[in-house]
């Protein structure tokens, strides 16, 4: 069913983070790089905020040196995360044979069932094949993570190297550039390139298709799956 509160609530986080309003995005109004803070000051990630189930892909159990683990934060009530997704798709075609990055989604913030999300992700309009969890009672991934980090809305992403938050934002905002840059063995936090506008304006691109898609919804039948 179209919760109208939901979609409000939902399309609200997206003009936040898109905004660059989360901790470490970049500010449209500087020219220099503020994606991240400096190395040594960024934030740690326990192990035990992985969640626990996992629904298709390869689970992440540990850190494996020098990889990059892009983490995406989703639920089936967040037209704006759903709209992501065939974004954060194609990056993972760019990279699924790289070994040393991996692009999971993460279920959070969700009431259904691990069997339910399997058949809500068969039923997408377009195949997701990269690897999905679920943060299931919000007991792991929220609680360890998301909450620490100041993190109430979604979508939102973050990129993870060495147990380290090296990135965070909407996930519209990743591009292959950045990604690449923070694969580089000399990596450090004030290496990777500026906000790409084209991404900026892929993500208010998505944004717009799935507010008019919902008010078209809502006006025909005032309810939708």
């Amino acid at each position: 069913m179209l919760n109208s509160s939901l979609l409000v609530l939902g399309c609200s986080v997206f003009l936040a983070a898109a905004a660059g309003m989360p901790l470490l995005a970049a500010s449209s109004e500087k020219k220099e790089n503020k994606t991240v803070a400096s190395e040594g000051a960024l934030p740690s990630l326990a192990l035990d905020g992985l969640p626990d189930v996992w629904i298709q892909g390869t689970p992440v159990k540990e850190w494996e040196k020098d990889k990059v683990y892009i983490f995406e934060f989703w639920a089936t009530w967040c037209g704006p995360c759903l709209a992501a997704m065939p974004h954060m798709e194609q990056l993972h075609q760019a990279f699924k044979n790289n070994p040393h990055m991996q692009i999971i989604g993460v279920n959070v913030m969700d009431r259904k069932s691990p069997e339910s999300l399997k058949e809500f992700l068969k039923n997408r309009p377009s195949p997701l094949t990269y690897a999905m969890a679920v943060d299931v009672d919000g007991k792991k991934t929220r609680e360890k993570w998301l909450s620490p980090m100041g993190v109430n809305g979604i979508p939102h992403a973050f990129a993870v190297k060495n147990g380290k938050l090296i990135w965070r934002g909407h996930p519209g905002r990743l591009s292959e550039e950045m990604m690449r840059a923070m694969l580089k063995p000399d990596f450090s936090a004030t290496s990777l390139p500026e906000d790409n506008p084209r991404a900026n304006a892929r993500a208010w691109k998505l944004y717009r298709q799935v507010s008019e898609r919902a008010g078209e919804l809502a006006r025909k039948a005032g309810k939708a799956e």
